[in-house]
């Protein structure tokens, strides 16, 4: 929509990957792809095993959230639930959105932008000793119990306009409140807890008187 707002970011995105690119293709030269890849598998092969040690310590049970987001169109002062829950059984992680208010207007994020706002705050709670690596959180994570075409896993024709942005930093703070009440219960890992401050957003009416 601001494409001269916005072309500067797209190019340094893109120069970023391009020197990523170039890094790596320099570490394969130097000591082989066979060498690289098998490093990179170490390292998140590595990093799960840690991390199931830590969900091992903690309780198995389900871990809930709920919370409202509101203003799905301009004019509207409907509130839409958003749902969530975690269930730990063992080293594994189910991962689900039930309860989460059908989708709406523009207040809707899709499921790729939900799922990585869980992979998110998990990485906060497990992963900030393990930088780069949450290949292995992922490993121990199931979304199989996600309910699709809610607020949070919107699928076309739904708009998702700012919703993601809404969306998202409710999630986190969802999230947050839910491993807390898991990790709680293990004394090495309560210093890795986080919840949410609370979320403050521009409804879309707010976003149209602004312009």
């Amino acid at each position: 929509r601001a494409p001269h707002l916005l072309a500067l970011d797209l190019r340094a995105g893109i120069s970023g990957n391009n020197v990523s690119k170039q890094s790596i293709l320099a570490l394969v030269q130097r000591y082989g792809a066979d060498v690289v890849k098998g490093v990179m598998r170490r390292i998140i092969s590595h990093s799960e095993q840690v991390i199931r040690e830590r969900l091992e310590r903690l309780p198995d049970g389900v871990f809930r959230d709920r919370r409202y987001v509101e203003c799905a169109l301009p004019g509207d002062r409907g509130c839409y639930e958003l749902g969530f829950s975690i269930e730990k059984s063992g080293s594994r992680l189910s991962l689900s959105n039930e309860g989460s208010a059908p989708q709406t207007g523009a207040l809707n994020c899709s499921f790729g932008g939900w799922r990585s706002g869980v992979i998110n705050a998990l990485a906060i709670a497990f992963c900030t000793d393990l930088y780069y690596a949450i290949g292995g959180l992922v490993r121990c994570m199931d979304f199989s119990e996600v309910v699709p075409r809610t607020i949070c896993t919107a699928e076309y024709p739904a708009s998702v306009s700012n919703g993601p942005n809404a969306i998202i930093m409710a999630e986190l703070g969802q999230i947050g409140n839910a491993l807390g009440r898991m990790m709680i219960r293990d004394e090495s890992q309560r210093s890795k807890i986080f919840t949410s401050a609370g979320m403050n957003g521009a409804s879309v009416d707010g976003m149209q008187i602004g312009r």
